[in-house]
């Protein structure tokens, strides 16, 4: 470590930057908090409705089971197959890539499922319409999912961040400063003791 004005000039601008930067870590990390606490809201009411939807869907796929049995079920869900078209765009948050889901509308009328109308009971439909339902609710909801664990992360990042530039390199580039400095005093303490001992000496070797 060189013990030079320069280097005390390099070294406390090194810390008022590293103290900027962490600053603005610290700020990003609280809105990124704020951002995860509403996406957590979002995401557990969510997954309640998720579950409910679940749950309707079973029961109505019992139903149908019990009415159609295995093969007319199968026979229905092969007439309805279909592909369900997903458009992805990735949006910024606060340097953090998260993912927004737009689908064609999933929920369908009985009659574009592609089976028989009169050669199936209600209860398929029912159990079609649930399922739609679930899947339909499930592409607008995993994008919430993501979002979320992506702020997580971005947050645990962050805070080792803020975490290293404040217990780590603040601390040294301070001791580094504050090392330098005393250098320095000590320096100028025995340039200015020898300028002494040379000023007496002078007066005592003058005629």
């Amino acid at each position: 470590m060189k013990r030079t004005r320069t280097a005390l000039l390099a070294a406390r601008a090194a810390y008022t930057l590293a103290a900027r930067g962490q600053e603005v870590l610290a700020r990003k990390r609280d809105a990124l908090l704020q951002e995860m606490l509403r996406s957590a809201q979002e995401v557990l009411a969510a997954r309640q409705d998720l579950a409910a939807l679940a749950a309707e869907a079973v029961t109505a796929l019992t139903a149908a089971h019990g009415h159609e049995g295995p093969e007319g079920l199968r026979a229905a869900a092969a007439a309805a197959r279909r592909e369900v078209l997903v458009d992805v765009e990735v949006r910024n948050v606060w340097g953090v890539r998260v993912p927004a889901v737009r689908a064609a509308p999933v929920v369908r009328r009985p009659a574009d499922r592609g089976y028989g109308l009169l050669g199936t009971s209600a209860s398929v439909d029912d159990a079609a319409g649930a399922f739609e339902r679930l899947v339909g609710f499930a592409l607008e909801h995993t994008p919430r999912e993501v979002r979320l664990r992506r702020l997580a992360a971005e947050i645990r990042r962050t805070s080792r961040k803020v975490n290293t530039l404040r217990y780590v390199l603040l601390p040294r580039l301070a001791r580094e400063a504050r090392t330098i400095a005393a250098a320095l005093d000590e320096q100028e303490r025995e340039d200015l003791f020898r300028l002494l001992l040379l000023g007496q000496q002078d007066e005592a070797t003058s005629p």
